[in-house]
This record gives C-alpha cells, sequence and structure tokens, in this order.
C-alpha cells in the first residue's frame, strides 16, 4: 500500500474513533466545545409544579448568550406545528432553574429549548423535552378557589373568591347541591377585574359545592371546586348574643324554635354565681351562626317533659380540669360533674336527641344519661368530636332506667375518654315498658374513629355492656359494629362478657393496639362472649399524630381506596 493511502486510512479511522469517543462524553463536555453554530441544549429535565407550571433545566450551552423556551399546549406528540402557545425570550443560564406559569390545567405541553447567540445566524437548533417513557408533560387540575370564609356566606349564598390576578374570563360557575346542578354563572369581565363573584338565590342551611370550569378551543377544564354550607336564615332563627339571659329566651320561644347563637362563652349560673343547667321542656334546636368561630355552651342540659333537642356546630365544653387564665377570662366555669344531657323525667316519650357536627368535651361523668324510666325514640350523634370525658361515676353513653329504641353513633371522632368506664352501657329495665317482643333496640357504631378510649388495662369494664332484655334468644336486640377505626382500647372485658348482649354484627373494622375485641388475649380471664373475629389488626399506627388529637390517615391502604374505615373528616 502507498505511503498516502496508509495515511488516509489513519487518518479516516482517527476521525471515525473520535467520533465515537464524543458521543460517550458528557453533556458539559460536548457543550464546551466550539462550533460555527451553537449545540442544541441537553440535559433538560422538566416537570409539572403547582398543578399548572412546568419547571425546567438544561446544561449550560458554550457560547450562549440566552436561551428561548417554547411551549405548545395540546401537543402529546412533539409535534410542534403552528404558533407557541408560550414563548419567553432571554432566559439567562443563571435564571435557571426557570418556571413557566399561567398554563392551562388537564393538557398536554410540548416544551423545547433554543440557544441564542450574539449573532442570530448562529442560534442552536431547538431540542425538546420528553420523559423516561418517551410522553410529554400534563399539568393537573387547577385549584384557583379560595376557600369560603365565614364571613362571605349568607343565608342564600356566598362570595367565591379565587387566587389573586388570575385572568377568569371564559370561565363560568357551576353550583351542585347532592350532585345535581341548581345554578350555572357566567364569570364578567367586571367578576376578573373583582376577583370574586357574589352567588345568591340559594336555600339556607344547605351544603352546596361550586366548580370553576374554563373553556378552551376544543375541551373545558375545572380549576378548582369548594364546598360551603350556606348560614342559618336568621328570619327563622331567634339570635343569641353573649351576655343573653337563655333561660328567658328558651321560656320565650315557641315549641320547635331554632336559637342561633352568635360566636362566645355562654354559661347558665346560679344565683350564686355556679354554673347550673339549662332545663328544657319544649323542643328546641342549637346552632352556631359562623361554623368556624362556634358558640360555646359551658354547662349541661336537663331535657324535661319529652322534649326534643337538636344541636348543630355547637361546642359543649363541661370545662373539667384547671382552666387557663384565658378561658377564665372568657367566662368558663367548671360544671359540677354532671353528663352532658339527662332526661329527667319519667313516664315520658322524647322523640329525638341529636347532635350533628359539634364537640363535646371536658365533662366528669359522660355524655348522656338516662336514669328515668322513659322512652326516647332516637338518640344520634353524627360528625361529632367527643373528647376528655373522664366518665368518673358514669359510663360514655349511659341508659340505666330508660328505653332507647335508636342509639346512632355515625362518622365520630372519640378519643381520651371513658379510661376505666363502659364505652355503651344500656341495663335492663324492660319491665317498666313491656317485654321482650314489645321494645326492640337497635345501636349502631357506624364509620367513627376511636383513639384512647377504655385505655385502663386493670378495669374489669366493657366496650359494650348491654343488658336489655332477659334471655338471650328473645332479645329485640340489634347491634351493628361497622367501618370502625379503634385504636389503644385496653379493657379486660373487650366487646362483652354478657350473655343478654345480643349478637354483634361485625362488618370492616379495623384495629390498631387493642385488646380482646378481635381476639381473646391468651393470658385473659375474663368470659368474653364476642369478639371480632372477622376485623383487622394493623401493625402500625394509621393516624398521622394521635397524641395531639391529628388523626389525618397515613395508612396509604386505606388513603388510596375506597375503603375508608373511621370518621371521614381524617381522609
Amino acid at each position: 500500500m502507498k505511503l498516502k493511502n496508509i495515511l488516509m486510512f489513519v487518518g479516516a479511522t482517527t476521525a471515525a474513533y473520535s467520533v465515537v469517543a464524543c458521543d460517550d462524553d458528557r453533556d458539559d463536555e460536548l457543550t464546551s466545545m466550539t462550533y460555527s453554530r451553537l449545540l442544541a441544549p441537553v440535559g433538560i429535565d422538566a416537570s409539572v409544579r403547582n398543578s399548572t407550571n412546568i419547571r425546567i433545566t438544561w446544561t449550560e450551552v458554550n457560547g450562549a448568550e440566552s436561551y428561548i423556551v417554547e411551549a405548545f399546549a395540546n401537543d402529546s406528540t412533539n409535534a410542534f406545528s403552528g404558533t407557541a402557545d408560550v414563548r419567553i425570550e432571554d432566559i439567562l443560564f443563571e435564571d435557571l432553574p426557570y418556571t413557566i406559569t399561567g398554563l392551562d390545567g388537564e393538557t398536554y405541553y410540548a416544551v423545547r429549548v433554543m440557544a441564542v447567540a450574539s449573532e442570530s445566524s448562529k442560534n442552536s437548533k431547538w431540542n425538546a423535552y420528553l420523559k423516561s417513557d418517551g410522553e410529554v408533560l400534563k399539568t393537573s387540575g387547577e385549584s384557583i378557589l379560595l376557600s369560603v370564609s365565614d364571613e362571605d356566606i349568607t343565608s342564600d349564598g356566598a362570595t367565591i373568591r379565587w387566587t389573586s390576578g388570575l385572568t377568569v374570563t371564559s370561565n363560568y360557575i357551576v353550583v351542585t347541591k347532592d350532585g345535581e346542578e341548581v345554578k350555572r354563572v357566567t364569570l364578567t369581565a367586571e367578576d376578573n377585574e373583582n376577583g370574586y363573584v357574589v352567588l345568591s338565590g340559594l336555600n339556607s342551611e344547605s351544603t352546596y359545592k361550586v366548580i370553576l370550569y374554563k373553556e378552551l378551543t376544543d375541551k373545558t377544564i375545572s380549576r378548582g371546586s369548594q364546598n360551603f354550607k350556606t348560614a342559618i336564615d336568621l328570619g327563622n332563627a331567634i339570635p343569641v348574643n353573649p351576655g343573653d339571659d337563655i333561660k328567658q329566651i328558651i321560656a320565650d320561644a315557641e315549641d320547635g324554635a331554632t336559637l342561633a347563637f352568635y360566636p362566645g362563652v355562654y354559661n347558665i349560673l346560679s344565683d350564686e354565681g355556679e354554673n347550673s343547667k339549662i332545663e328544657i321542656s319544649k323542643n328546641i334546636a342549637f346552632k352556631s351562626v359562623r361554623a368556624t368561630d362556634r358558640a360555646v355552651i359551658n354547662g349541661c342540659i336537663h331535657l324535661l317533659a319529652g322534649a326534643s333537642f337538636e344541636a348543630e356546630k355547637i361546642v359543649f365544653d363541661g370545662a373539667k380540669g384547671e382552666l387557663s387564665e384565658e378561658e377564665v377570662e372568657a367566662g368558663y366555669i367548671a360544671t359540677d360533674g354532671s353528663q352532658v344531657f339527662e332526661w329527667k323525667d319519667a313516664d315520658m316519650t322524647y322523640v329525638l336527641l341529636k347532635l350533628t357536627d359539634c364537640e363535646v368535651m371536658r365533662y366528669t361523668k359522660g355524655v348522656c344519661y338516662g336514669n328515668a324510666a322513659s322512652t326516647i325514640n332516637e338518640v344520634v350523634f353524627d360528625n361529632c368530636i367527643i373528647h376528655d370525658i373522664e366518665c368518673s361515676g358514669g359510663d360514655l353513653f349511659d341508659c340505666r332506667k330508660s328505653y332507647i329504641k335508636e342509639l346512632t353513633l355515625v362518622n365520630n371522632t372519640i378519643y381520651n375518654s371513658a379510661a376505666a368506664r363502659s364505652f355503651i352501657r344500656y341495663d335492663n329495665n324492660i319491665s317498666a315498658f313491656g317485654d321482650e317482643n314489645t321494645c326492640p333496640t337497635t345501636i349502631t357504631i357506624e364509620n367513627n374513629t376511636i383513639c384512647n378510649v377504655g385505655t385502663d388495662d386493670t378495669s374489669t369494664q366493657y366496650f359494650m355492656y348491654v343488658r336489655w332484655g332477659n334471655v338471650k334468644e328473645s332479645i329485640p336486640q340489634t347491634i351493628i359494629v361497622k367501618n370502625n377505626l379503634i385504636s389503644g382500647f385496653k379493657l379486660k372485658r373487650g366487646y362483652t362478657t354478657q350473655k343478654t348482649t345480643g349478637e354483634i354484627t361485625f362488618s370492616n373494622n379495623y384495629y390498631y393496639d387493642c385488646l380482646n375485641l378481635v381476639s381473646i388475649a391468651a393470658d385473659n380471664t375474663e368470659a368474653i362472649t364476642q369478639t371480632d373475629s372477622e376485623g383487622t389488626e394493623l401493625g402500625a399506627t394509621p393516624f398521622r399524630d394521635a397524641a395531639n388529637a391529628d388523626f389525618t390517615i397515613v395508612n396509604e391502604d386505606f388513603t388510596t381506596s375506597d375503603n375508608h374505615p373511621g370518621a371521614s373528616r381524617w381522609y
């Protein structure tokens, strides 16, 4: 072979090797080389942030004066056809990571970057971002509606606000109730300038959902939603303010009246200035005017003469224990150790005791007490928080001589209570009302979060001390324990040792750190008659911080599935 040909062969081989070596080098080594035209940006990394922003970075290109970023909406294939929906010029490398804002939600975006030279003819080619799976980025649904504050809620509507500075023209709001559309409002240029829209014409004391939509050329996207409940229509309720004479207001009210309490602490004081009882002998309801600044009833309630009582968004506080300086200044006075509610008169029929979304706290003896031979048709605690009820001298839900036809505990959070007493006590006084066939009773405990109730492992008490009726085979009891999340229960006798407790129907309950509820402990000496053998024992706490009353669910098996045991407020 001639020398010239040999040299050409070696040169070609060396050139080929150089290309391969360059391919194997890192991106930053490539960008340090000098070419007649800038290299296209590499090492591009992008991600969606805060639902509708895209955060993007890339490797610095040697010689680049600045960079241009373009984003194309509804481009799931990196076609980059037409004009970019977003084009940002003069981005310096020092500006990275750069965040593209103001994008639409629920939209595919193709993103590309160009390096800009001092002479435009030397600008780089575009380079596009692709995820590792070959997909482009997709923004999430927006959430620009702000929480509806109490001050913005009226009896027939609410003021709906969104994040300041965002444009909402070509947007509309849909209002739904129980999943059905009841109102639709197109937002105007004036609404856009104001940053809010006022809704009206809705029903009082009703729960609504508002959803903000934006119309695009080829689709409609959601920009967020919020729930709110309209306020009490004070035209139908009696307004009550701190310092008013509640006894006199109740005495003057018509049967069936609703008392609307403004924020504050309400006491019922004796002539000596001690905390006495609110006596109610007519059907009446207590409701807070403001959901997030609730009225506090600092006292106990005696129900007389067959009176029904309902409460919503009220705090019932027995003020047991050491009061803070602030509480004393606010007017809190410790109660005498009674239960929150007591039915006082015998030979009466009480139709209803119902608490909805209330808080019950710091009482000594218990929550409710039936020690008179009267019939109570229905007792309901729904979506309440009940805590720090000592149960000294009584049980948590305590029926001694009364006949409660239906006791329903649903969606409540109950904690730090009844350490050494029964969760439910229901004694046998059936002979005062009839017989087993004419006096059926139903106890339903469903979707409750129950934590640190019955924690004294030396106490020979029960979860359910139910003795209604005489012979087990003919007891008219229906007892349902379903979808509950129970933690820290340690009473020796578990659910029950009573042969007169009807067969409990268990379903989908979960337990953490409990004793004798799912199965009987090996060292147990009590004659436990029922356990939840179908229940599930958890190996770790399902709560974020139970010690500080934060029962937010951290168990992923619950949060990622349709199975939501316990109270819904913690999901």
